[in-house]
């Protein structure tokens, strides 16, 4: 299990003095928590918590949900893909936010095999690229 959090908060203007004359107050919060199963499968929930200080009404927009995902080898690459679907109408949501979202995701992480550097494996698939 690996679990966490990342938070910022922006601040820009102030009556009206920022670069496009607006105030900026916004909260930006995603935790972050993944479950490994068997065979590369896990569970993962990484909502985009938001909140503009800025409104009187409808600042935060809270997801629930999760999804699943699976690593597997494909070659000398390891691809990492999720599929993810939260609901953003539990508190309200803020103006502009829908209440349904659906996310997927595909990494692919490029790994040395044993005995080789990092930069010969970039070199091989870079070569590669540019033939294709």
């Amino acid at each position: 299990m690996i679990a966490g959090v990342l938070a910022s908060n922006t601040w820009a203007g102030s009556h009206g003095s920022s670069l496009t004359g607006d105030r900026v107050n916004q909260l930006f919060v995603e935790p972050f928590f993944f479950y490994n199963v068997s065979a590369g499968w896990y569970f993962c929930s990484l909502p985009y918590i938001t909140a503009d200080w800025t409104v009187p009404d409808h600042k935060w927009t809270v997801p629930v949900g999760g999804g699943l995902g699976r690593v597997l080898p494909v070659g000398d690459v390891l691809v990492n893909t999720r599929f993810e679907a939260y609901y953003n109408g539990l508190l309200g949501h803020a103006l502009g936010n829908e209440r349904r979202q659906l996310d997927r995701a595909i990494h692919i992480t490029f790994h040395p095999p044993r005995g080789q550097s990092p930069n010969s494996v970039l070199t091989k698939y870079s070569a590669a690229i540019v033939q294709d």
